[in-house]
């Protein structure tokens, strides 16, 4: 995730979530949680982002995790779900995603959310939005869950073709109404790709007409039913073009100190063209914002977050579905995540020495470290081969390095 806002005006998101996230730390911690932790010193604590049902109301032409209207085979139970959070609290991962599918499917999904709530496990969700009534907004206002994501594509007309169900743009923002009237920070998502990107400007409107203060765009991965449509993924030219655009409507909100966050999602050549964009723009804050990106250390899959779907298994990123490095009815995540015995969980803690030449010789190779192994994954069958992804021009690769952050 890169903070377009953040980088533009040292200002970063304030949601409960988001601040222990970026602390690394949540309430109610007990010595002896400490102690459990402790003998995982070493290991990276990442932001697990957990599928907990496959099942979903709608059947969305990108869906990332191909969901459908059936639970996956031997989903995680309630009480296998009750000690995969208490391990997680336990190894003081900074924070959990809920997600699917549609998480607000499952059928004990607020029992499970008032247990992590209950041991103080910072919780943010991700939902269509279809199923967040009013009874279910005073609920979620009660658990005091202070971070929602909900999924728009576009404007109404493409966003209901996409989920393919007239009036589910209706109910999306209806969603987000309920959402502000209670005091619940709700996010939008976007999906970018050839059927909706031309919508791009229409979002960033909606987002300032409903007050909606964060706004996460996402990149096309090449998995579930959205690894079919791969003709369907922007160009490097399309990509261009709407990221500059992203850049310049960040711009414009901090001229007009609007709140709104703006963050992008599955392509980490966007900060190397935020730091080209800002050559050309404003040089000084150009260098700034490249000490601060190096510190990242780029691509953070397989290190500082990770994915578990509903049936247990742990994936090094949130598209990998393919692949497992284990699951959590065999081998607690804690263990699992700190012994990185699966061979390519362990390539990730030092991915930089198996990358691409051409990665090792681009000047941006420590802000971007290889991008996104799902899409050559996909594409070639080789996950440490070249990201198709990457929007930059060998020239621009291979250019001076004019924004060196101080030694």
């Amino acid at each position: 995730m890169l903070s377009i806002t953040s980088l533009l005006r040292d200002h970063s998101w304030k949601s409960g979530a988001g601040e222990r996230a970026k602390n690394g730390r949540s309430r109610g911690i007990s010595a002896l949680d400490a102690a459990i932790a402790n003998k995982y010193i070493p290991a990276p604590r990442p932001v697990v982002a957990w599928t907990v049902t496959h099942a979903c109301n709608l059947r969305c032409t990108h869906c990332y995790a191909a969901a459908n209207n059936r639970p996956a085979a031997r989903e995680l139970t309630f009480h296998e779900s009750v000690s995969l959070l208490d391990d997680l609290r336990d190894f003081q991962v900074p924070a959990v995603l809920l997600s699917g599918g549609e998480p607000l499917v499952r059928p004990d999904f607020m029992r499970l959310l008032s247990h992590a709530k209950a041991i103080g496990m910072p919780i943010s969700l991700s939902t269509n939005g279809l199923l967040l009534d009013d009874a279910l907004a005073d609920k979620l206002a009660k658990l005091r869950v202070c971070d929602i994501g909900i999924s728009i594509d576009g404007t109404c007309a493409t966003h209901d073709k996409l989920r393919g169900r007239p009036g589910a743009y209706a109910a999306a923002i209806a969603a987000i109404h309920r959402c502000h009237a209670r005091g619940i920070q709700a996010g939008v998502r976007f999906t970018m790709h050839k059927l909706n990107y031309q919508d791009l400007p229409s979002v960033f409107d909606l987002c300032l007409r409903e007050g909606i203060n964060r706004l996460c765009i996402y990149h096309l991965p090449y998995a579930g039913r959205a690894g079919k449509m791969q003709d369907l993924g922007l160009t490097v030219e399309e990509t261009r073009k709407a990221i500059t655009y992203v850049f310049k409507r960040a711009c414009m909100e901090h001229a007009s100190e609007s709140p709104l966050e703006i963050f992008t999602i599955g392509n980490r050549a966007d900060a190397a063209c935020l730091l080209q964009y800002l050559e050309k723009q404003d040089p000084d804050r150009g260098r700034t914002v490249r000490a601060r990106l190096e510190k990242t250390v780029g691509h953070t899959d397989g290190s500082n977050l990770a994915t578990i779907d509903a049936a247990g298994n742990v994936h090094y990123e949130q598209f990998s579905w393919h692949y497992s490095c284990g699951n959590v009815r065999e081998t607690p995540f804690s263990r699992l995540w700190s012994d990185a015995a699966d061979g390519r969980l362990s390539v990730f803690r030092h991915r930089d020495a198996h990358l691409p030449k051409r990665c090792h010789h681009c000047r941006f190779f420590d802000i971007c470290n290889g991008n996104i192994p799902t899409r050559p994954d996909a594409a070639t069958g080789d996950w440490l081969a070249f990201d198709s992804g990457c929007c930059l021009t060998e020239d621009e690769t291979c250019m001076p390095r004019m924004f060196l952050a101080p030694r």
